[in-house]
C-alpha cells in the first residue's frame, strides 16, 4: 500500500511541477511580450491630479469632495472640498503675507540706508564746523598789529588766506547742512506717500480726494470738540492714528443713526403681532399646527401660520 501512495505522490508532484513550469513559462512569454512592446503607454500617464482622477473614473466630483477625513487629533472630520477651500484660502494669505513682509523688508533697507546717509551727513557737518571753528580760533590768536608793524606785505598775505580758508570752509558747512536739510524733506515727502497709500488700503473710499478732504475735515473737527490743541490735529501725520480716528467717526455716526431709528421705533404706534385681521379660532389653529409639524409642507406651514397670525 505504501508503495502505491508513493508512486501516488510521485506521480501528483510531477504533475503539479509540470503545470506550474508552463505557467511560470506562460507569463514569461506575457511579460517578454508587454516589454517589447513600445507603443504601450504606463496606465494613469494622462492623470495630473485629483481632479483628472475623477474625471477619468467618471465619479461625482460633488460627492468625492464632501466625504469627510478624519484629523487625528480628536477634532470632528472635515469634508474634503473644504480642506481644499481652506488649503486655497491659508495659500492667498500667506502669498499676501510674503508680500507685506517684503515690503516691510524694502522699507526697513531704505531707512537703514537713509539712516547711514543721515549720519554721514551729520559727521560732515561736526568736521565743516570744526574747520570753521580751527580758522576763526587761529586768526584770532594771531597778533596783527607787531605782524603789520614788523611785515605788513605778511600781515596782507596772511589775512587774505585767512579770509579764503575761512570761505572755503563756511561754504562748505552751508553745502552739508543744505544736504541734509533735503534728505529730511525727502523722507518726510516718503513718509506722507507710504502714510497715503495705507490710507487709501485701508480707507478704499479715500482713493477719492473730495471724500478724504471732507473726512478728515470732520475728523478735524471731532478731535477739536474732543479737547484736541487745533495746532496738533493739523499736525497728525500717523497714518495710524488718522485710520484710528476715521474707525471712532464711522463708529459715533451708526451709533447715531441707531440712536434715531430707536427714537423713531418707540414714537411709533404699538402693534399687535396677530395682525387684527379677525380673532383666532384656537382650535382650527391648533389642528392646522399639527398636521403642518406631520405633514410638513409648505402649504400647510403656510395656513398654519395664517391661522395663528388671525
Amino acid at each position: 500500500m505504501s508503495d502505491i501512495n508513493e508512486q501516488l505522490a510521485a506521480a501528483m508532484g510531477e504533475s503539479q511541477t509540470e503545470e506550474s513550469t508552463e505557467v511560470v513559462d506562460e507569463n514569461l512569454e506575457q511579460t517578454e511580450v508587454i516589454a517589447g512592446d513600445e507603443n504601450l503607454e504606463p496606465a494613469g500617464e494622462d492623470i495630473r491630479g485629483f481632479g483628472d482622477w475623477v474625471e477619468d473614473n467618471e465619479l461625482d466630483a460633488e460627492y468625492m469632495y464632501g466625504l469627510e477625513i478624519g484629523m487625528g487629533d480628536g477634532s470632528d472630520p472635515v469634508p474634503l472640498g473644504k480642506m481644499k477651500d481652506r488649503y486655497v484660502e491659508a495659500q492667498g494669505k500667506n502669498t499676501q503675507y510674503q508680500e507685506q513682509l517684503q515690503q516691510q523688508q524694502a522699507r526697513i533697507n531704505e531707512l537703514e540706508q537713509y539712516s547711514q546717509y543721515g549720519q554721514q551727513l551729520d559727521q560732515n557737518i561736526q568736521s565743516a564746523s570744526a574747520q570753521v571753528q580751527a580758522i576763526q580760533q587761529q586768526y584770532q590768536a594771531t597778533n596783527w598789529e607787531e605782524m603789520e608793524r614788523n611785515d605788513p606785505a605778511r600781515a596782507a598775505l596772511q589775512r587774505q588766506k585767512f579770509q579764503e580758508a575761512f570761505s572755503g570752509a563756511s561754504q562748505q558747512l552751508e553745502q552739508v547742512k543744505q544736504q541734509s536739510t533735503q534728505q529730511a524733506e525727502g523722507m518726510r515727502q516718503q513718509r506722507l506717500q507710504q502714510g497715503q497709500q495705507y490710507l487709501t488700503q485701508h480707507i478704499p473710499e479715500w482713493n477719492n480726494a473730495e471724500v478724504a478732504r471732507s473726512d478728515r475735515q470732520e475728523i478735524a473737527r471731532m478731535m477739536v470738540a474732543e479737547g484736541y490743541p487745533p495746532e496738533a490735529v493739523g499736525q497728525m501725520s500717523d497714518p495710524i492714528a488718522v485710520r484710528l480716528a476715521h474707525e471712532f467717526l464711522k463708529m459715533r455716526k451708526q451709533l447715531a443713526a441707531g440712536g434715531k431709528a430707536a427714537k423713531q421705533v418707540a414714537a411709533s404706534p404699538k402693534r399687535s403681532l396677530r395682525g387684527g385681521r379677525g380673532k383666532v379660532n384656537a382650535g382650527v389653529a391648533d389642528k392646522l399646527t399639527q398636521r403642518a409639524q406631520s405633514t410638513r409642507q409648505r402649504g400647510d406651514q403656510i395656513a398654519a401660520v395664517k391661522a395663528l397670525l388671525g
